[in-house]
């Protein structure tokens, strides 16, 4: 099953965070993470365990793509036929959960993102903000 899911809005605060991503270090971040999306070896999990290593235990999807429309970072993603895929595609369903970027770099006292390295993707608990891709 194919979704695309809005990963983040750069420029705005974030609302979990409150974390500013610009949008030219964002763009840096995506093009260096290429590769791995390229490989075929942008896995996800379900929750949000504290390491960026990938967790077998918790792999749900795989990220085929990313892409900005405007400010907006979107991926697509693929539901992976794993127990925990399979308890995401449930979760899913009845809206009980969303796609989170894990993310590791530095960030001035400010909240303003100075630069970002993507290392995976998270489905947490929240409000949705993923959906069938057209």
């Amino acid at each position: 099953m194919n979704k695309t899911a809005r990963l983040l809005t750069c420029n705005t605060p974030s609302p979990i965070t409150g974390r500013i991503y610009p949008k030219d270090v964002m763009e840096k971040a995506v093009e260096d993470y290429q590769a791995t999306i390229d490989d075929g070896r942008a896995f996800g999990e379900l929750d949000n365990p504290n390491s960026p290593p990938i967790s077998l235990d918790h792999i749900s999807h795989r990220i085929t793509k990313m892409f900005f429309e405007d400010d907006i970072l979107y991926v697509d993603l693929e539901m992976l036929d794993t127990p925990a895929g399979q308890d995401l595609s449930r979760l899913l369903e009845v809206g009980a959960a969303r796609l989170t970027p894990v993310m590791t770099g530095h960030v001035s006292d400010d909240g303003i993102v100075k630069d970002i390295t993507i290392e995976k993707t998270n489905f947490i608990p929240g409000e949705p903000n993923v959906e069938e891709k057209q």
